[in-house]
């Protein structure tokens, strides 16, 4: 009886230590869907809104910015014509989605996400890769947001 016992501990624990993903990623997938599928409801592609960064980054990747999407393209970063040369690391909300989708899949030690409740769109997203790595956390924020009827 014991060696059953133990057999089908070993399996139980080989099983769950190969899962690719954290209890943790996978409530946070839940989250973010239904905030997707809230955000996709709405149907805008043209808003603005300000978006800020908190890392270990340069002044001026912090914020905060305000950004204008016209037809779900970045348009304006701060009053000033978008230029991708220049405006780097700014998300639609679109963006923002795959932004998070993409984190989730490697898996974060830690992680906060908040969507607006009546838009879904994300409002603070924080995720920590490695607990063990200094200053490679990032927090994003998305504020201020403004549907726009022009398209």
């Amino acid at each position: 009886m014991k060696i059953k016992n133990t057999s089908l501990s070993l399996v139980l624990l080989l099983v769950f230590s190969c899962s690719k993903k954290s209890p943790e990623v996978d409530v946070a997938q839940v989250e973010l869907n239904k905030a997707q599928d809230l955000w996709r409801s709405k149907g805008f592609d043209s808003y603005s809104y300000t978006q800020t960064r908190f890392c270990f980054c340069l002044p001026k990747e912090l914020g905060p910015h305000k950004l204008t999407i016209l037809n779900g393209v970045i348009v304006s970063v701060n009053g000033e014509a978008f230029d991708a040369s220049i405006h780097q690391g700014y998300l639609n909300i679109n963006d923002s989605f795959e932004y998070i989708i993409n984190k989730l899949e490697n898996d974060p030690e830690e992680i906060s996400l908040e969507f607006d409740s009546t838009y879904g769109f994300p409002t603070d997203v924080f995720f920590d890769m490695s607990l063990m790595i200094a200053d490679e956390e990032i927090r994003l924020t998305f504020t201020d947001f403004n549907p726009s009827t022009e398209n």
